[in-house]
């Protein structure tokens, strides 16, 4: 390269020949004369040559072909390659961006008091969160997208409660409302949507919770490198008695890291906050919905359980329905709006939180309890208690009392009201609605008790069949009920009416001969009657010819019909 250089200078000069130049600088002739034609500085190139790669790249891209993003680990383990690992990553990535598609992402301008980010972060030393266990809880982080200013807390759980109550605390802290909070894939905020009561609390504050596609992370990349400044700048030597520990040492440390000099944004983060919130709405005067909310009827065990942890409640609800809610801080247990039961909430899990006084009191229950199985104790003073059936006399109610009981009871009874009391019993309803017509028109006519007993009881018989043929009739499922006198005669002129008048007083049952028929009779008329060799003291219940076994009748054969009946 100097040699280079100095051939040219010399040669520029104009006073020296290239021979003398070779000579001044040390070199040939011929390398002066090549390096006169170069424009450019001469620069070393290996002459391209056979490498052990090149036998498996064929078969590398025939895999990138159907799946681009394979990893090129993957790659030399589908093909074989046993040579040098950091050889094959090299010549996977010269190759890999003919066959994926890149997927740039845009600078973006964040305007003052639109967006925060919001990520979570866990811890990588676990600390103790009380009972002798440890855990690594998660810290919510939101940073303002504008300004850089970093708000952080401990949460329990990374449940949706718990994350609303974070945000709604650290949102508190700002006494401001942005336009938007943008969170990637997490559970406890929604997948592809927000859940319910994320989407209640965005409509609460006037919010929008944007949720970023997945493996998306340059979107949110301010948050992420937070939780990586988290990691190097806070956590190193410093040690934890419990989550308030951890959230204390937090806020003490946070104003120091918000005022650093950031030197993409020409200012401080602490200092620029000021002109972001003043973009941001103020907080609302309705407090959102963020406490886990559970309601149920309080056991025998008198406790209740939230977030895998059992906390005891007054015993003296115990079988009533019981409202259960818990924040950040306390878990609350009412009825009816009063509350019953506070506790501080517990970090570790599977504990028994316990107040003394509902033990106190369950003992207190149990003892009363006991002594009250043991020996009942009896009124001071003895109630006179009245016959309920004297306001039934007085206000006229008949609730179908036994009558001859409620005589013994000193209550007013009669004939009627005991025939209404045994038709009841009886399941006669026709008893109790007839009796008394039939019973005057008896005295009148000078009929004795049993032509009475006997009309009643024919009057009862005869409403029975009439409801029972109905009954059928209704199971059938036929579409409508006609009897004779309903019958139009005018659509079939061919039918003798006299011959369907007398087949109807059924007298041909008495005689037990045979009446067959056919559906010539159309529309109105279609029927059909088979009797065969019927009982004459049984005329109520005819034994039905089978189906099939009816003997035909054209509508020619309505005057043969008499022949048929007469059995000649």
């Amino acid at each position: 390269m100097d040699d280079w250089a100095e051939i040219r200078h010399l040669f520029s000069t104009g006073k020296h020949s290239k021979r003398e130049i070779g000579r001044i600088v040390g070199v040939s002739r011929g390398t002066v004369e090549r390096a006169l034609e170069s424009d450019r500085a001469p620069k070393y190139q290996r002459a391209p040559g056979v490498s052990s790669f090149d036998a498996f790249a064929p078969r590398v891209r025939e895999l990138l072909v159907k799946t681009p993003t394979m990893p090129a680990a993957t790659l030399a383990e589908r093909v074989g390659w046993s040579g040098s690992a950091s050889l094959f990553r090299a010549k996977v990535a010269a190759i890999r961006p003919e066959y994926a598609p890149p997927d740039p992402a845009d600078r973006l301008v964040h305007e003052p008091g639109f967006q925060v980010q919001c990520d979570l972060w866990f811890p990588h030393d676990p600390l103790p969160v009380g009972e002798g266990q440890t855990d690594t809880p998660p810290v919510l982080v939101m940073t303002s997208a504008f300004s850089g200013f970093i708000q952080a807390r401990m949460l329990p759980s990374r449940t949706t409660p718990d994350l609303l109550g974070g945000m709604w605390t650290l949102l508190q802290d700002a006494q401001a409302v942005p336009s938007r909070l943008l969170w990637d894939n997490e559970s406890g905020i929604g997948r592809r949507r927000p859940t319910e009561p994320v989407a209640a609390f965005a409509g609460s504050l006037g919010l929008e919770v944007k949720l970023l596609p997945p493996r998306d992370p340059e979107s949110k990349g301010m948050v992420e490198r937070m939780n990586r400044f988290f990691r190097q700048r806070f956590m190193p030597g410093r040690d934890f008695r419990s989550p308030g520990d951890f959230n204390g040492q937090l806020e003490d440390w946070l104003p120091t890291a918000n005022h650093r000099y950031s030197r993409s944004r020409h200012g401080r983060p602490d200092e620029l906050i000021v002109l972001d919130r003043e973009r941001m709405r103020e907080l609302p005067p309705v407090t959102p919905d963020t406490v886990f909310r559970n309601a149920g009827r309080l056991p025998r065990d008198y406790y209740v359980r939230v977030f895998s942890n059992d906390y005891s409640v007054d015993p003296s609800f115990i079988g009533r329905i019981v409202d259960v809610t818990a924040d950040l801080d306390t878990v609350r247990v009412t009825h009816d709006g009063v509350i019953i039961a506070t506790h501080v909430r517990a970090w570790a899990r599977h504990l028994v939180v316990t107040d003394p006084a509902h033990v106190a009191r369950a003992a207190e229950m149990r003892r009363d309890f006991r002594t009250q199985r043991v020996r009942r104790p009896e009124p001071e003073e003895a109630v006179q208690i009245r016959d309920l059936a004297a306001y039934d006399e007085i206000f006229g109610i008949d609730l179908g009392q036994d009558p001859a009981r409620a005589a013994g009871d000193g209550v007013m009874t009669g004939t009627p009201s005991q025939i209404e009391y045994y038709a009841r019993a009886l399941r006669a309803p026709r008893i109790s609605d007839g009796f008394r017509r039939l019973g005057d028109q008896a005295r009148d006519a000078g009929g004795s008790h049993e032509e009475y007993l006997a009309a009643v009881l024919s009057r009862e018989v005869s409403e029975r069949e009439a409801s029972g043929a109905a009954t059928r009739i209704k199971a059938a499922r036929f579409p409508a009920h006609k009897d004779l006198e309903e019958f139009n005669f005018d659509h079939q002129p061919s039918a003798d009416r006299n011959l369907i008048a007398h087949l109807g007083t059924s007298v041909f049952l008495s005689e037990a001969k045979n009446v067959v028929s056919d559906a010539g009779i159309r529309d109105e008329f279609q029927w059909l009657l088979s009797v065969e060799d019927a009982d004459p003291a049984d005329t109520g219940h005819p034994r039905r010819r089978p189906r099939g076994s009816a003997h035909g009748m054209t509508e020619q054969g309505w005057g043969k019909l008499p022949q048929l009946l007469s059995g000649s």
